[in-house]
């Protein structure tokens, strides 16, 4: 039987991992989730979330419309104000041009404002 606990997150999502899942479990989880892309769940060795367990030592969430980085600090993900990877990173300035109808358009955006163009 997997272990469950759960994460509130500041801004209000919420959070689950299960420890010692089987792939079965994890299978069983993406039937009831069904054809939704909501919650994403990912599988590692036993665990669901997995970017731990794999090292990562930075994600960004897109979250409300911004952009928040989380490092990694011992076993958990914090959020911070910047980039520890890309320091010199506007991720305000970023996160403005991901709501652009397609990705190519949002890189020929992002592009043409680095640029000056």
């Amino acid at each position: 039987m997997p272990a469950v606990y759960a994460v509130r997150g500041a801004d209000h999502d919420n959070i689950v991992f299960l420890r010692e899942a089987s792939w079965d479990d994890f299978q069983a989880l993406l039937r009831m989730r069904g054809e939704h892309s909501t919650p994403r769940l990912s599988y590692l060795c036993g665990e669901v979330g997995i970017y731990r367990k794999l090292g990562v030592a930075e994600v960004w969430w897109w979250r409300k419309g911004r952009l928040t980085p989380y490092g990694l600090g011992g076993e958990h993900y914090t959020a911070m104000d910047h980039s520890r990877v890309l320091p010199e990173l506007d991720l305000a300035q970023l996160a403005s041009f991901l709501d652009q109808p397609t990705a190519y358009d949002a890189i020929r955006a992002y592009r043409a404002a680095l640029t000056g163009q």
